[in-house]
């Protein structure tokens, strides 16, 4: 293979357009990694205190194409949040191979996903491998609901994709639609970096190969790499161990599912509703204050951030639920959950675990089933005298924890309150009370001093 142009002989407009383009995607996949062991090598030379920290590479990316005039403080000064950088002559093309560390593993995450600066480098690369240790998830969930028929195969690693770097606004719709050849797709949360692990599925292995070589649309992913990278024995145990994953976390999803409306997973046609959910289960501690505790340690513990949808909360407090209006405001929590047990003795479950398919029965069931979590539903038949629906609300701006707040703090309601739950698409808001009396108590309050409300008869 013929070396690129040396730098100079070809104008700094240009050269970018080589090296990321044409040139670079012919060169082997994962070049650059077969310089790790001498950056390492320097790296304990000029920064040993680096080395500590034993998941360092978590926070590195590898730079390859760097031209000979680039140094390493140009990286630093140039690429925001660069704790150090280091440089290793690449020998075979006359430019550089560079590793960054960033002080977050945040900051090299979003760096993947933008374009370089022209001149700086050719391509970033996250730590080779890294998205692996997401593998067994993304296998549970493939079997759990999206695509169990795909472990029929039992090839069909080798028809599978492993992305890394997937932003927060791409769905498993986006992906089938914009890359050709995909069959299914799933994403799990990469708490460290606030972004998302993809597995791609394709229909052919051919399909999957040509993948490897493209350069991906910007902002879809930073980084694709074959499914069966590592040798078959540990592919083959990926799924062994998915499969036993999947069997474990059954029960959890059972809990998300009976704590969810219907009617939102009814509406939910990017297959990615599950990603907007918070999901907190009772640990050493049930969940307290109902619908506004939940919205209230969100807020001031986990750092959530985003108008809440909905807050419901089982009515034995073993377990809760919180929905955003975007996957955004939910990428971060996960960061959170040693802080959540530690000060409330709750648990946090990944609900980038526990995907949500329709049942087709739903569309079937009455508009209040259709509105109201099943758990509410299998309460008793007295849940119809604790359901209220309010009215003269802008359902599309208000915010569930506003209103949480506002029947904590502005009513004399005896017991907490269960949910609140705003449906923006029918322009409702149903409110699950926790007794029969505190309804009565808000019908009867003066509409100067409480919104219009309405205890929910069904025709």
């Amino acid at each position: 293979m013929a070396r690129p142009p040396p730098a100079g002989a070809i104008s700094a407009r240009a050269r970018p357009v080589i090296l990321s383009g044409l040139w670079h995607s012919r060169q082997r996949k994962g070049r650059a990694f077969s310089s790790t062991r001498d950056l390492i090598a320097v790296l304990n030379t000029v920064a040993p205190q680096v080395l500590e920290d034993p998941h360092f590479l978590e926070r590195c990316l590898l730079l390859d194409g760097v031209p000979a005039s680039v140094s390493p403080c140009d990286l630093i000064q140039s690429i925001l949040g660069v704790q150090m950088a280091v440089l290793v002559r690449d020998s075979q093309t006359g430019f550089r191979i560079g590793l960054l560390i960033f002080i977050d593993a945040i900051d090299s995450a979003a760096v993947t996903i933008q374009t370089p600066r022209e001149g700086l480098y050719a391509t970033c690369t996250p730590r080779k491998g890294r998205a692996f240790s997401y593998m067994r998830d993304l296998i549970a969930v493939l079997m759990n609901t999206v695509a169990p028929q795909v472990l029929e195969d039992p090839h069909f690693l080798e028809r599978c994709l492993l992305l890394d770097g997937v932003p927060a606004s791409v769905s498993p719709c986006d992906l089938i639609q914009s890359i050709l050849g995909v069959q299914t797709a799933v994403l799990v949360r990469d708490s460290q970096t606030g972004f998302r692990i993809g597995l791609l599925v394709f229909f052919d292995a051919i399909d999957s190969a040509a993948a490897t070589i493209q350069t991906p649309r910007e902002g879809l992913y930073a980084t694709c790499t074959p499914a069966t990278w590592h040798d078959e024995e540990v592919s083959r145990s990926y799924i062994l161990d998915g499969v036993a994953d999947e069997f474990v976390r059954r029960c959890t999803a059972r809990m998300l599912r009976s704590l969810l409306p219907s009617q939102y997973i009814l509406a939910d046609e990017d297959g990615e509703f599950h990603l907007r959910c918070v999901l907190i289960g009772a640990g050493r501690s049930p969940i307290s204050e109902g619908a506004y505790g939940l919205c209230d340690l969100a807020w001031k513990v986990l750092f959530a951030r985003g108008y809440v949808v909905a807050a419901i909360v089982h009515r034995d407090r073993q377990a809760g639920v919180l929905v955003y209006d975007d996957t955004e405001s939910t990428e971060l929590v996960a960061r959170r959950a040693p802080h959540l047990l530690k000060k409330r003795g709750l648990q946090l479950f990944d609900s980038s675990l526990f995907p949500l398919l329709a049942d087709p029965a739903d569309r079937d069931a009455t508009l209040l089933r259709r509105l109201l979590p099943q758990c509410v539903i299998d309460d008793d038949e007295s849940y119809r005298r604790r359901v209220l629906l309010f009215t003269g609300l802008d359902t599309q701006k208000l915010d569930a924890a506003d209103l949480a707040h506002f029947l904590r703090f502005e009513t004399d309601l005896v017991h907490t309150v269960e949910a609140v739950i705003i449906h923006r698409s029918e322009g409702l808001i149903v409110v699950v009370l926790g007794s029969s009396e505190d309804t009565m108590y808000l019908l009867q309050t003066p509409e100067e001093t409480c919104m219009d409300t309405f205890l929910w008869t069904e025709t």
